[in-house]
């Protein structure tokens, strides 16, 4: 499948090399072993399998929660915030 063609990636197969950790959601059996020794499965949303050399496998549930909406006052804070950072990253130091 596409995944496995995928491993042939110089970057991916540099990670793979060195056994980097990684999360596996679902996928197609038929891809084969992507991360580790672990085949892909059907998985519910937000479940995958962690690998790492140091823990093994692990099943793990993800979460997503969407972001907030902004208030005035939220957005007025971050963009007072965004231009001082903005000064001192031109000043190297804080305005007076």
């Amino acid at each position: 499948g596409g995944a496995a063609r995928a491993m042939y990636d110089p970057v991916l197969g540099k990670l793979k090399e060195i056994a980097s950790p990684g999360l596996q959601g679902s996928g197609s059996k038929e891809e084969g072993q992507l991360i580790g020794t672990v085949r892909p499965t059907a998985l519910p949303p937000g479940r995958g399998v962690l690998v790492s050399r140091r823990f093994g496998q692990q099943m793990v549930q993800t979460a997503w929660v969407p972001p907030e909406t902004m208030s005035a006052e939220t957005a007025s804070t971050e963009t007072t915030d965004r231009e001082t950072t903005s000064a001192e990253t031109v000043s190297g130091s804080p305005e007076q």
